[in-house]
């Protein structure tokens, strides 16, 4: 994903998480940028941020570390 099509996103954790086809989430732990919706399972290298598409769930170890953005 090349990252200068994305834009940064806020939003509250206590909202819940975006999701949706342009959301994406950076871990700022390992660099990664993860689709907010793939095909399956998905995570970043060092495991901050899981997608588990199939069972409706994202899981954030450290919160203060990710990131949101939507592609432009």
């Amino acid at each position: 994903m090349n990252e200068d099509k994305l834009i940064k996103i806020d939003f509250e954790v206590s909202s819940g998480y975006p999701a949706g086809k342009k959301i994406y989430y950076k871990c700022t732990v390992c660099g990664d940028v993860i689709f907010s919706l793939p095909e399956h399972f998905a995570e970043c290298s060092c495991q901050n941020i899981t997608v588990d598409r199939a069972g409706g769930r994202l899981s954030v170890e450290k919160k203060d570390c990710l990131e949101v953005y939507k592609k432009r």
